[in-house]
């Protein structure tokens, strides 16, 4: 009977070296160090599906294509950089159309 091993990748977080088994998500990489990224949708029973889209993140792979990604459906990758606190990942579209979905909301709450 043979066993899958899975293998240990290395990647940075926010500047700081960072490892995980492959096959785990940048959110529960970054959740392994410390770090927490803002999710509305993400249950680690679940299969992710980025229906909210509040954990996006900034990534550059190891050729300096810089990305925005999900969080929760990127799996981390060897010699990637993850950032979880730039202002583009902050005011990335998706954020701000959630924004502006809960704000407009409100107006038909009456509040």
């Amino acid at each position: 009977m043979s066993t899958n091993v899975k293998q240990t990748v290395n990647f940075k977080i926010n500047g700081k070296d960072a490892s995980a088994t492959e096959d785990t998500v940048i959110i529960e990489a970054a959740k392994q160090h410390g770090i927490e990224i803002t999710n509305l949708c993400y249950n680690r029973k679940l299969k992710p599906f980025a229906a909210c889209r509040t954990c996006m993140v900034d990534m550059r792979t190891p050729e300096g294509k810089k990305e925005l990604v999900y969080s929760c459906t990127q799996p981390v990758a060897e010699g990637i950089e993850v950032f979880t606190d730039t202002v583009s990942s902050f005011f990335s579209p998706c954020r701000v159309g959630n924004e502006l979905k809960l704000s407009s909301s409100s107006s038909f709450s009456g509040l």
